[in-house]
This record gives structure tokens, sequence and C-alpha cells, in this order.
């Protein structure tokens, strides 16, 4: 099986996995990103990310309408936004942790992978 059919397959799973706490892999990759660093701003993140700055802007504007993460100006430089989870994102966060957790583990190892397992 071709490395993109494969991706698209691990993808597909991870978004059914994720699907419960009402995330994206994007989103739940972007929260866990914030946790990880609490000195996040859109444009270290992106460049952290592999994202454009509009891109993940798009991506974030969802998290941030959803409660999850706030954006506020840096209190050095009010250019800045800074990026941290709230409480209700630390929470999703670990519930979509757990998810992601038990899907990787059920993954199949090696060359079980295939269309009929994702």
């Amino acid at each position: 099986m071709q490395a993109r059919t494969r991706a698209r397959l691990l993808t597909r799973y991870l978004e059914s996995a994720l699907k419960p706490v009402n995330l994206t892999p994007e989103q739940f990759s972007l929260l866990a990103a914030i946790a990880a660093d609490r000195t996040q701003n859109l444009k270290t993140m992106a460049q952290k990310t592999g994202h454009d700055v509009s891109t993940l802007s798009r991506t974030l504007s969802v998290i941030i309408r959803d409660g999850l993460v706030l954006s506020a100006p840096h209190p050095d430089d009010k250019r800045r936004k800074d990026l941290r989870l709230t409480v209700r994102g630390e929470i999703r966060l670990e519930e979509a942790m757990k998810l992601w957790r038990q899907s990787i583990d059920a993954l199949p190892k090696g060359d079980e992978v295939g269309e009929r397992n994702l």
C-alpha cells in the first residue's frame, strides 16, 4: 500500500477516534503543542508545526471560539498574541489524549496495516 493511502487511512482512523471529544487531529495536535509549550504565539507555533500563519489561524479560530484556547495580547508587545489552554481546553485535551492513546495502541503493527484494519 502506498504511503499516501496509508496516511489518508490513518487520518480517517484518528478523526474517528477523536470524534467523541469533537476535535480533529489538527486541533488535537495544536492543543497538545500549546500545552507542551506555554510560551506559544501564532508566529512561533506556525514555525514549529510547519503551517503557514493563515492556515494555523483558521484552525485556531475554531478552538478559540469553542473556549479551549485563549488568545491574549502579550504584555510587552500588544501586536503579539500569546496562546494558552483554558481549563476547558485542558480537560478536553486530557480526554482526547486517552482516546488517542487507545486508538494508537489498537493499531495493527508492521505490515498488518491495511485498508481493512483501519
